[in-house]
């Protein structure tokens, strides 16, 4: 997984569908790695934000996965309309 995100951050995209993908029908992305899923979202300039991960059992991912990432973005977004014009992010 580490490798990943070191490519994303080096080069700004995986190209790689097996390992990193748009989730069909939501505007979150995965990272995957074997049953490993890290969804995430992209922030304003250019930052990647990952909500969680879970090891995905089925080939479809559970709709409650999907819920909790947005529930998680929606926190973040609370958050740092609070923090506008630092760079802290939530500890």
């Amino acid at each position: 997984m580490n490798a990943l995100f070191v490519r994303i951050a080096d080069h700004g995209a995986i190209v790689n569908a097996e390992k990193f993908k748009k989730i069909a029908g939501t505007d979150f992305f995965e990272f995957k790695s074997h049953q490993i899923r890290m969804p995430c979202y992209y922030l304003p300039g250019r930052l990647l934000a990952i909500t969680h991960g879970f090891f995905k059992q089925s080939d479809r991912i559970p709709s409650s996965e999907i819920a909790r990432a947005e529930r998680i973005r929606q926190e973040d977004e609370s958050y740092f309309a609070g923090q506008a014009g630092t760079a802290k992010w939530r500890t």
